[in-house]
């Protein structure tokens, strides 16, 4: 006799509609990049887009008996843009309307404590086949068609207080197969441990409810904490230093004997590239320029969103363009967005001049000004030569009267 099991995907933190604009909840930094579709949609939130149709793709070719998404499905609250949502309900109902469960919770993203704003959960849940709780309190809900199955439900919340409270409701279905979904933060992680405005949990808490598995949202980088507890990550890159191979999880339990199975699906996504800081202490602005062109032959840069950290730069030396060689310039061609992020930097010392210099004389602000705005493409609404003209008069009184 085969084993009786379900199979569900686990997924989180999807953040559909995002365009770059930073996290209201300080959970990434803005990172704009301006370019866009032909249909004149924002390049990042069609990568999200894509990304979220790949995991839909996944529960259908898997054949998943449900689906549980543990948060910020959207990445904000209410209906601020249509396109966005009539999206994701698509690709929602793509799933649903094969007659399996879709369960999706609010998140922190997509919660709000004022009234008349609204929430677009409350619209997905009148889908077929879907279930959706985003009231900021504790329901119990089963899967259609499964009845071995518990779904704790738990939304994002008013306060840490009420999210403790309604935690507190949470209890174990002896016979069943408990699921705990949950969107918080969990205090043995240092980003939550720092974090007084989140609502954050301790592990004991979650590990007492004696679960078989919990999925969790809202952290965004893939952490298992043992005893079936985890966060997935995002399903595309958000900011550096965060998820770096973005996934979905299949989670298969045996409804005999509790024994959970996880695998990784992992999405193909664009690339982020945090390269491999340069220290420039004691270099020469030569040596570094070189540095920096390994660096790109080092890494597969194609279309990706790139970063190179500096450390220990001259503060005379923090202006962009005197990396822009052509060597470089080409190299950064190739990102769909780069970015340099200078570190620590210190004062002027003989170690940092150029080959060709005899003393400690930089590029003075004047120049730099003037090769910034040369450095900016040909555009016929933005007239360099008048800006220049414009600002380099107020430029120059600046540091005349810094000098006096």
């Amino acid at each position: 006799m085969s084993p009786r099991k379900i199979k569900f995907m686990h997924i989180a933190d999807t953040h559909n509609g995002y365009s770059g604009n930073a996290s209201l909840h300080n959970e990434f930094s803005e990172l704009k990049i301006n370019k866009y579709t032909e249909t004149g949609e924002n390049i990042r939130t069609a990568d999200i887009n894509k990304a979220f149709a790949q995991a839909i793709d996944i529960a259908l070719e898997e054949k998943v008996d449900f689906v549980i998404h543990a948060g910020d499905g959207m990445n904000e609250v209410g209906y601020k843009n249509p396109a966005h949502y009539n999206f994701y309900m698509d690709q929602v109902e793509r799933f649903s309307s094969t007659g399996r469960t879709w369960l999706e919770i609010a998140g922190n993203h997509n919660f709000s404590k004022k009234a008349g704003v609204g929430n677009e959960l409350f619209k997905l849940g009148k889908m077929q086949n879907v279930i959706a709780v985003f009231r900021g309190l504790y329901e119990q809900r089963t899967i259609e068609g499964i009845d071995d199955v518990v779904c704790h439900c738990l939304p994002f919340s008013y306060d840490n207080s009420t999210f403790k409270n309604e935690l507190e409701k949470v209890k174990k279905v002896e016979g069943k197969v408990n699921v705990l979904v949950t969107h918080c933060g969990v205090s043995s992680i240092p980003q939550y441990a720092e974090n007084e405005s989140s609502i954050v949990v301790h592990l004991d808490e979650l590990i007492n409810k004696e679960m078989d598995y919990v999925a969790l949202g809202d952290y965004h980088i893939y952490t298992d904490l043992g005893h079936n507890i985890i966060y997935p990550g995002p399903i595309e890159h958000l900011a550096f230093g965060q998820e770096k191979k973005p996934r979905v999880l299949i989670v298969e339990i045996d409804l005999d004997t509790k024994e959970v199975t996880k695998t990784n699906k992992f999405l193909n996504v664009r690339p982020m590239i945090d390269m491999k800081e340069i220290n420039a202490e004691g270099m020469l602005i030569e040596d570094i320029q070189s540095q920096i062109v390994q660096r790109f032959k080092s890494e597969k840069v194609e279309d990706g969103i790139v970063r190179l950290v500096i450390k220990n730069l001259p503060k005379n030396l923090k202006h962009r363009h005197l990396f822009l060689t052509d060597d470089i310039r080409n190299e950064i061609d190739r990102c769909l967005y780069f970015k340099f992020d200078f570190k620590n930097k210190v004062e002027l010392s003989e170690s940092v001049k150029t080959k060709e210099m005899d003393s400690e004389e930089f590029e003075s602000l004047q120049d730099g000004l003037s090769s910034f705005v040369n450095q900016i493409p040909e555009d016929p609404n933005f007239p360099k030569k008048e800006l220049l003209t414009f600002m380099m008069p107020y430029l120059t009184e600046v540091l005349e009267n810094a000098d006096n």
